[in-house]
């Protein structure tokens, strides 16, 4: 691949014939640094967090109903949190996206997964409206399936990086049936 670069002298341009290169420098592509064993370790671990975060995110789809009825909590205020909490992951979207380009994807998943944690953690021992909204705050940092496609965009190259998205997207759907299935059972044997 080539490219017209055009340089000025004082009395007329001349163009030069500039090469750049196909494929990055082995420096800048971490898929290059990475061992084959070690990308497959890395693979398995990113599906297992994909499955486990799928079945986390579904079972607290039942059980937030459960506690907003253990806490009284209206019908209208139960739509401003779910508001709060929409608004919140849109306002964290592009700020997680700006940190996995600085930080990189590990960083990125390791945030958002710290920021899920301290979510549920928090969630665990709320007893009003006002710590179930405070709960979800942290959330503004949990972007977990970006920080999974961005670690797969790191240590893949461009030839096998739309097969492993597309076995991400496997890893989640499991992980959302197995979540739908157990959650399902907690909340039918304690709700």
């Amino acid at each position: 691949m080539s490219s017209r670069k055009a340089t000025y002298s004082s009395t007329d341009v001349v163009t030069q014939e500039q090469k750049l290169p196909d494929k990055p420098e082995e420096g800048n592509n971490r898929s290059y640094q990475m061992g084959t064993g070690d990308r497959r370790r890395l693979m398995t671990i990113v599906h297992v967090t994909s499955v486990l975060h799928h079945m986390c995110v579904t079972m607290d789809g039942g059980a937030l109903p459960y506690l907003a009825k253990r806490l009284n909590i209206s019908n209208t205020l139960w739509g401003h949190l779910i508001t709060t909490a929409a608004l919140l992951q849109f306002t964290g979207g592009p700020l997680v996206g700006r940190f996995g380009d600085v930080y990189g994807g590990r960083m990125s998943l390791t945030l958002s997964c710290v920021a899920l944690a301290t979510t549920a953690a928090m969630l665990s021992v709320c007893t009003s409206f006002q710590g179930l909204l405070f709960s979800k705050f942290p959330s503004v940092f949990s972007h977990v399936p970006t920080g999974l496609r961005m670690v797969i965009s790191d240590v893949t190259d461009d030839a096998s990086r739309s097969t492993e998205l597309g076995t991400l997207r496997i890893s989640s759907t499991v992980g959302n049936m197995v979540g739908s299935a157990v959650g399902g059972v907690l909340t039918e044997t304690y709700g």
